[in-house]
């Protein structure tokens, strides 16, 4: 019996061109991977890929599909790495490299790297503004990435504390995301990045 990998992705659906530029053998093992694919026999796929990335190495399409494989399978590291690979070689080829930032950014959120899969959904978004299979799971990762220092997007915060800029102590502003180990918030009269220790929850603010 076939091995099925579960949650199989369907590479047809990302979007991955195959044909173009390519001589006929590495394209072969391409196509048979993504048929492969499509069918969620992903072990099979995997080792498709393998052979064209051997036959083509500096073509990105083929460690971006294997990356997808190795992933649906349980192999994440070695997907990650396909993935990371894939992007490397699109250089700036941005419309190609947005699919692997896309793959990539939903595996890293699933692991629970926050960070790195915001910033595969910013590239994503960089080659378009308005995908929004990017910006959904982005909003994920930052208010996950917020969860983290205790704050919520578009809550209501007291700014105190500062000696730098103590005009600010005592003004009332929103949560607007994370910049690095620190807070960034909407003031009337200006957006600053503040340590954690220099917010409050405003007068009513609740927890919910």
């Amino acid at each position: 019996m076939k091995q099925r990998g579960k949650g199989a992705t369907n590479a047809a659906a990302a979007g991955y061109p195959l044909g173009s530029g390519m001589s006929r053998n590495d394209t072969h093992q391409g196509n048979c991977g993504r048929a492969h694919m499509m069918r969620g026999n992903l072990p099979r796929a995997v080792e498709c890929f393998d052979a064209a990335r051997r036959l083509s190495p500096n073509n990105p399409l083929y460690p971006g599909m294997q990356g997808q494989a190795l992933a649906g399978l349980g192999r994440s590291e070695e997907g990650l790495a396909a993935l990371d690979h894939a992007i490397e070689l699109c250089g700036d080829d941005i419309a190609t490299a947005s699919i692997s930032h896309h793959s990539a950014g939903l595996f890293r959120e699933r692991q629970g790297d926050y960070a790195r899969a915001a910033d595969h959904f910013r590239a994503v978004l960089r080659h378009n503004p308005t995908d929004m299979g990017a910006k959904i799971p982005l909003a994920r990762c930052q208010d996950a990435l917020l969860a983290e220092l205790g704050f919520r997007r578009g809550e209501r915060v007291e700014v105190h504390g500062l000696t730098g800029a103590p005009q600010h102590n005592g003004v009332i502003g929103r949560v607007k995301g994370r910049q690095g180990d620190r807070v960034t918030v909407t003031l009337p009269a200006a957006t600053v990045a503040l340590r954690p220790a220099n917010l409050r929850k405003a007068p009513g603010e609740t927890n919910n």
